[in-house]
């Protein structure tokens, strides 16, 4: 086994550690969610849910990322996804700032764009 196939052997499993990372941060903030936000508008609480389910969709899609031909784009897409998409609407849900809002579009076609990767 040269080099560069125990390079490539090792960046696929840096993805499954991310999707793992993804997964165990979508729990907590389920719980959070669950447990912490007791006092927020429904409207506020419908962003923080809608945040968690794509939160945890993307988390169990990064699983397959490995098995991708453009492995490093797809998990580098949906992990940035999570983070811009997810992150503002839980930012926006726990916080009230509206003003992160107007980023979570850029999260949601980095999610499109990731899912139509997977394809080529």
């Amino acid at each position: 086994m040269d080099l560069s196939m125990i390079a490539a052997e090792y960046g696929r499993c840096t993805w499954i550690k991310v999707a793992a990372l993804a997964g165990c941060t979508a729990v907590l903030m389920g719980a959070y969610g669950a447990h912490g936000l007791k006092n927020i508008s429904n409207e506020r609480r419908q962003v923080f849910e809608t945040a968690n389910k794509y939160h945890f969709y993307h988390a169990l899609a990064m699983l397959a990322v490995p098995f991708l031909k453009r492995y490093h784009l797809v998990g580098a897409l949906f992990s940035s996804g999570i983070m811009v998409f997810c992150g503002t609407c839980y930012c926006n849900a726990i916080t009230g700032n509206e003003s992160v809002i107007r980023y979570t579009p850029i999260g949601g076609w980095m999610f499109i764009i990731g899912w139509l990767a997977m394809l080529f």
